[in-house]
């Protein structure tokens, strides 16, 4: 028997993939997109591993934004592994002490990078210093959604992945 399948001949070839050196092209300065993340689908059950793992390989980057979906997913994780370390820990609490001591500054550089995402310094984070007024507002300004263009602290993130995506 023939095969039957109707092939669409008027459909032109996709275009080339750009090279790039290690799967990293950089967008601007001080933000680099990986393909991998673009990629990435969020829908999976790693996708709060994979968002950590970002903010982990941005340690100390205070520049630049970071979008809800990062911010929250680090948290997730974060209050995840510090609970299991410190189940694991028992009554001393070392391990859990440890975990904190190295989350600390990535804790502290994403929190910078998502007060930037919505047009705000990063010393608005110092406002979790006022009792409960300052926890309500910073927990306002990290649900807030990014702004929409490219703002002083580089192009929105979202953007930049939606038109990587379009490549």
């Amino acid at each position: 028997q023939k095969n039957t399948a109707v092939r669409d001949t008027h459909r032109p070839p996709p275009p080339p993939l750009p090279k790039s050196s290690g799967g990293v092209s950089s967008v601007t300065n001080d933000t680099f997109v990986n393909r991998s993340e673009q990629k990435q689908n969020t829908g999976c059950l790693f996708a709060p591993f994979y968002w950590y793992y970002i903010v982990l390989k941005k340690y100390v980057v205070f520049k630049g934004r970071a979008r809800r979906k990062e911010y929250w997913y680090f948290w997730l994780v974060n209050i995840i592994l510090f609970l299991f370390s410190g189940l694991i820990s028992g009554e001393d609490g070392g391990l859990m002490a440890c975990y904190f001591i190295a989350v600390f500054l990535p804790s502290v550089a994403v929190s910078f990078r998502r007060l930037h995402d919505i047009g705000r310094s990063g010393w608005w984070f110092f406002i979790l210093f006022i009792p409960w007024v300052g926890v309500v507002f910073y927990f306002i300004f990290m649900v807030l959604n990014s702004q929409q263009k490219t703002n002083v602290y580089g192009e929105n993130p979202k953007a930049l992945i939606a038109y990587k995506n379009a490549d």
